[in-house]
């Protein structure tokens, strides 16, 4: 996928010694990667709303970085933690 992409959007797409030829290859990774979560959040959004489950609609407006941080406490320490801290995303 990512050579059909760059055939399409990156001009001297083979020329990867090039920087300008690499930063455009990060620049179009980075902006797959944003697309892509649109969409996974526009179809998390969609089931949600379409099959009434609160957890889906949670799942899809959850911060990536606060749920890792949650996954790797314990149940007791997490209790104890206040969650003052407030997600960007």
């Amino acid at each position: 996928m990512i050579t059909f992409l760059a055939k399409h959007f990156i001009r001297n797409y083979q020329d990867t010694g090039n920087p300008k030829v690499r930063e455009q290859y990060g620049q179009l990774s980075g902006i797959v990667g944003i697309v892509l979560n649109l969409c996974l959040f526009a179809g998390k959004l969609t089931a949600g709303l379409l099959s009434g489950a609160i957890s889906i609609l949670a799942d899809a407006s959850a911060c990536p970085a606060r749920s890792r941080t949650r996954s790797t406490r314990s149940a007791t320490a997490a209790s104890n933690t206040s969650q003052a801290s407030s997600c960007l995303c």
